[in-house]
């Protein structure tokens, strides 16, 4: 899964859920909680 298409899937579950969890999402996606947490960064910036 490219990053791009992760944030995607991010967005829709906090769109969903309402919140995530850095751990869940790593596991979720095979990707380590920092790269979720870069993910997340990048994510709030957007939104500003």
């Amino acid at each position: 899964m490219f990053a791009k298409e992760r944030q995607d899937a991010i967005i829709e579950q906090l769109n969903q859920k309402g919140s995530v969890k850095v751990k869940d999402l790593s596991l979720k996606y095979q990707v380590t909680e920092d790269c979720i947490r870069k993910d997340l960064a990048l994510l709030e910036k957007r939104a500003c």
